[in-house]
């Protein structure tokens, strides 16, 4: 027997039938008492048929820009300001083993790259070859659906403007981005559990549910790139609780058998993180610096090779 709660009496119209339903239930309840009365959980789901609800709707509700195409841009821009050596050590990760089986391998994989940046630097080499690496999967003839997040580009330092900051920031862009890429059905959403009230609310942790819950309607045929740039800016104490929650959601995906699509997460930090390794096996990290020193850094080539790679 589903409890009555403020949420569901909301959503009932004043259908005179639907009225009546309410009181016979609300009677029933009234002699074997609320079996969840008590209990921690939290109110379920409105049923599927009270959703009314398009795509569309759902961007709305996010109220996210396009800043994926601003950050790339943004760090396109930037490339000529960034250490040479920096940029081509960052290119040598095209030929490393690890990096390749998790470009190329038909299961779903995660990768954690830690740069060679000795400086201080919001923009480094690695953001330079995750754009480079995005532009690529954009042109890619299997048209995967690539997501990114620029964890520099959005500290809210001295900007109390940028609304796209933290857990939640990162959250909500990565599922915009999705929405804009591949079609979905919202009216299954309620049968998967998600909670609209708390998205709309920005809850970080409801959010990353509705992501997961569009990503198993995704086809067993379709390839989705997470990229995550920059996460070693995010391990402060302001932003740690909130990425490490949207990470383990991204990471899950990766290993959720209920997930029929390819999920491949890809992470990386200007230099080694402190945090975030931790949610890595060992053999899903890479260390920049231990890769043969790179000779120079071109974007025409490795634009080039990671097509290469992804055309086949």
């Amino acid at each position: 027997m589903i409890p009555l709660t403020v949420a569901r009496v909301i959503q009932i119209n004043n259908d005179s039938g639907e009225i009546s339903w309410l009181k016979e239930q609300n009677a029933v309840l009234m002699a074997r008492g609320n079996p969840l009365q008590g209990v921690g959980l939290p109110p379920p789901a409105p049923p599927q048929h009270d959703w009314h609800i398009t795509q569309n709707d759902l961007i709305s509700i996010l109220d996210v820009p396009n800043i994926q195409e601003q950050d790339i841009a943004a760090v396109f821009r930037a490339k000529e300001a960034l250490p040479a050596v920096e940029c081509a050590s960052a290119q040598q990760q095209v030929t490393s083993l690890q990096f390749r089986e998790w470009l190329l391998s038909p299961r779903s994989s995660e990768l954690l790259v830690h740069g060679s940046s000795t400086e201080t630097q919001y923009i480094s080499g690695q953001s330079l070859f995750c754009a480079v690496l995005l532009r690529a999967l954009q042109q890619a003839v299997t048209q995967p659906a690539a997501l990114a997040f620029f964890c520099a580009a959005h500290l809210g330092d001295g900007d109390d403007n940028d609304l796209h900051t933290g857990g939640a920031g990162m959250i909500r862009n990565l599922l915009a981005q999705l929405l804009r890429q591949r079609t979905f059905d919202p009216t299954r959403l309620a049968a998967a559990g998600v909670n609209l009230t708390a998205v709309r609310a920005d809850d970080a942790a409801h959010t990353a549910g509705l992501l997961g819950a569009l990503v198993a309607q995704l086809a067993a045929a379709d390839v989705l790139f997470c990229v995550v740039d920059g996460v070693r800016y995010y391990e402060r104490a302001r932003y740690v609780d909130g990425m490490g929650l949207v990470l383990r959601a991204l990471l899950d995906m990766t290993r959720d058998p209920g997930v029929r699509c390819v999920v491949k997460v890809l992470v990386t930090s200007p230099s080694p993180t402190t945090i975030v390794r931790h949610a890595f096996e060992p053999e899903c990290i890479l260390s920049v610096q231990e890769l043969p020193a790179g000779r120079e850094f071109s974007v025409t080539q490795l634009s080039r090779q990671l097509r290469g790679e992804l055309d086949g």
